[in-house]
């Protein structure tokens, strides 16, 4: 797998989204003639696939040498340098710029390629097909087991929506609230350092008794007719109900 199968490879992960830019040493072959290829005053050349920008360093310069023109002239700003060479770690962290070991970075790579719900692939990507081999090639390439590439399964990736929901934690129960202690006897206790005793509780006020007494008239009408008028003489609702209103 050449330079484009990196390219797409890093397509597919969570970098898609961020402007790349592949230096290699050397010269572009011919291979990248379709591609339209720029040269530089200063020997050096480059070419894009979709949106990744390929940089060639030329003949008597090497990758590091652009790499760190770039940091210089960028000053770091919004810059990962991938790369486990020394050199390039130590130009990264001089330029205030993140970095990112070969190892490192192709793991995450490998976990994005194998995540069900993987990203929608840009262009770029599609235009070199890869294939479990091109990866193993490429883990060979930064020294891991090519064995450990696993391929994700459409049938074994989960449904949108069949995701188990946890159980509602249940709401603890609120605390009794305790009756508060007098501020002034508590204080003057732990100032002795004696414990008081709790004060006791209050009996109930008895409740009046709101019956008014029955009006004197009333009584001697009651004791005059007594078996001809009763209370119930006096319910006015008798009197008005079915009475129309004036």
């Amino acid at each position: 797998m050449d330079v484009r199968g990196l390219i797409s490879l890093i397509g597919r992960s969570r970098f898609a989204g961020r402007r790349l830019r592949v230096v290699v040493d050397g010269s572009p072959g011919p291979e990248w003639v379709r591609h339209g290829v720029f040269h530089t005053l200063t020997g050096m050349a480059w070419t894009r696939v979709g949106r990744a920008e390929v940089v060639f360093s030329g003949r008597g310069r090497e990758a590091d040498d652009v790499i760190e023109e770039i940091l210089a002239r960028e000053h770091g700003f919004a810059v990962t340098v991938v790369s486990s060479d020394r050199r390039l770690v130590r130009a990264a962290g001089l330029a205030g710029a993140d970095q990112i070991g070969n190892g490192s970075f192709l793991r995450l790579l490998n976990e994005d390629l194998n995540r069900a719900d993987a990203e929608s692939v840009p262009a770029f990507a599609a235009e070199v097909p890869l294939d479990k081999y091109d990866i193993a090639h490429w883990m060979a390439e930064f020294g891991f087991d090519p064995g450990s590439v696993t391929e994700a399964s459409a049938d074994s990736a989960p449904k949108p929506g069949s995701e188990p929901r946890p159980d509602p934690a249940p709401r603890p129960a609120e605390p009794k609230k305790k009756r508060k202690k007098d501020a002034a006897s508590e204080t003057f206790g732990s100032t002795l350092g004696i414990s008081l005793p709790e004060r006791p509780t209050p009996p109930p006020t008895p409740t009046p008794d709101l019956a008014e007494p029955l009006d004197p008239l009333l009584r001697d009408a009651f004791r005059e007719w007594a078996g001809t008028f009763s209370m119930e003489d006096l319910d006015m609702c008798k009197w008005i109900d079915g009475v129309e209103p004036l």
